[in-house]
């Protein structure tokens, strides 16, 4: 009897470290996530000011806008 509860504590430790491990790896792939969409959101903001600046630059040589 004793063998058992021996058996069921060491295969719930086991199981615990398992599901702790696995805790860990999602954390790391929601954290390499983050950072990749924050990389995006300044690609993306950086484009936008980039063709704010080419607007206003074809705003001041086109005859249209004069």
């Amino acid at each position: 009897m004793a063998k058992d509860i021996d058996t069921l504590r060491k295969e719930m430790e086991e199981s615990r470290d398992r599901a702790e491990r696995k805790e860990k790896e999602i954390e790391k792939q929601l954290e390499a996530q983050r950072q990749k969409e924050q990389e995006l959101e300044k690609k993306l903001s950086d484009e936008r000011e980039r063709t704010k600046r080419k607007q206003k630059e074809a705003e001041g040589k086109s005859p249209f806008f004069a």
